[in-house]
């Protein structure tokens, strides 16, 4: 198989070629351990019996595993956490068959994405939460079998009013059919049915897997014309579109977001007092707790995102993003265009406060500032259409007192252009 034998040209990964001499299907990636195994099974016995019987020194260890180095515990931590490496594995497999089968994947060797081997796994047990049922299972197979196996048991009497109503602790969200069920109940149990063979990410599905590796690929491109990014598949052009469209209005203002939790966060922030998320370093509260988990950045004395070029690093990426632009001597300092006049500018603050000051626009009623898109020749500039589903402009039709929704409307003297499309 094309897909296998370039798996196994990379020493990185936990795959290799299938061999007609043994058939080894994995390598093992414990520190100077050179063993091929051909299953999971074969896999999860060898990491266990062979690296993971180490006495723990001084109450703790790391994990051996390239590229990892976890702190265990215990050897119940460590029995957790080497069996999620052997699920991570497997699901390496289950995603190199998915792309071997695609037939714009079956002939990669790689993904362009940086590989590791850490894990997003805390190593705690892993308790089952549906219903009254809190069952703990140290392997992730055994879990996700003994959640698929409630949904199995779910029948006609568990479907009231024609949904069935997820039982996991905390969640009640209602479900249409007993298939979409047992995919949600996946974002509870962390299942993730494939993973990339060449970098490790997980997947909820094989769809999305084949679009991860295939947008490093350069030629063949299709082009969004609003903001310039570029896609191999019509289809992946198409699901990114979507992305541009307003589909909800909020109703305290004529700001227009694409999703409903879009519209719940613009409401959360624009519109209420609360700020029920406190910092404990300043007296700086936030209405949503993402919003204070950027905010404690500030108060930590870590620099994360390093330039290649040079000593320096930085708290937040769009930090070194600005900064490498400094290395690069064909580089243009100016970013940002007036779409009034010729002036450029580094950034858009400066932007905005030439288009207020200059210009004497405003900021659009709802928005907490400007919004700039990329143009075809690199630069930014400040963003004039509104793309509507056909529903919502319906909406605003109405609101308008039936006026037709694809005028050029003047909003705090900012003059945008709604333009309705299928959604």
């Amino acid at each position: 198989m094309a897909g296998a034998s370039s798996a196994s040209e990379r020493d990185d990964t936990w795959l290799c070629g299938s061999s007609s001499e043994n058939g080894c299907v994995f390598r093992c990636r414990w520190v100077e351990c050179t063993a091929l195994l051909s299953c999971t099974a074969d896999l999860q016995h060898h990491i266990l019996n062979d690296h993971c019987a180490i006495e723990l020194q001084s109450g703790e260890w790391s994990c051996g595993v390239i590229g990892c180095d976890a702190v265990l515990i215990d050897e119940d931590h460590a029995r957790r956490h080497m069996l999620f490496h052997c699920f991570h594995a497997d699901r390496q497999q289950r995603g190199r068959e998915v792309l071997v089968g695609s037939s714009y994947t079956k002939q990669m060797t790689d993904c362009g994405h940086t590989t590791s081997s850490g894990l997003v796994f805390d190593g705690s047990p892993l308790v089952c939460e549906w219903d009254t049922c809190m069952v703990a299972f140290d392997d992730m197979f055994d879990f996700v079998q003994h959640c698929d196996e409630h949904m199995t048991a779910l029948g006609q009497e568990d479907c009231v009013n024609n949904v069935f109503i997820c039982r996991w602790s905390n969640c009640e969200q209602t479900i249409r059919n007993k298939n979409n069920l047992r995919w949600h109940i996946r974002h509870h149990s962390g299942d993730k049915p494939v993973a990339c063979p060449f970098c490790g990410r997980f997947f909820a599905n094989g769809t999305k897997l084949v679009d991860h590796v295939i947008r490093k690929i350069e030629n063949g491109r299709l082009k969004c014309f609003l903001c310039q990014k570029t896609f191999l598949t019509e289809r992946l052009l198409r699901e990114h579109g979507r992305r541009h469209v307003k589909n909800y209005k909020c109703p305290f203002c004529d700001m227009t977001v694409e999703t409903p939790s879009d519209l719940r966060d613009h409401i959360s922030k624009r519109h209420s007092n609360s700020r029920p998320h406190q910092c404990e370093k300043c007296p700086k509260a936030f209405h949503q707790k993402s919003d204070l988990d950027r905010h404690m950045v500030v108060h930590e004395d870590r620099y994360p995102f390093e330039c290649e070029f040079c000593p320096q690093s930085f708290k937040w990426k769009r930090q070194l993003n600005m900064h490498v632009r400094l290395h690069d001597k064909n580089a243009d300092p100016y970013t940002h265009l007036c779409h009034l006049c010729p002036t450029k500018f580094k950034n858009g603050s400066n932007l905005s406060k030439h288009l207020i000051r200059k210009h004497q626009l405003s900021v659009p009623s709802g928005h907490s500032r400007f919004q700039y898109k990329k143009c075809a020749d690199g630069y930014l500039r400040l963003q004039t259409e509104r793309y509507e589903s056909e529903k919502l402009a319906a909406q605003i039709e109405a609101i308008q007192r039936g006026e037709k929704s694809a005028l050029v409307v003047n909003s705090d003297n900012h003059t945008s252009t709604w333009i309705t499309i299928d959604g």
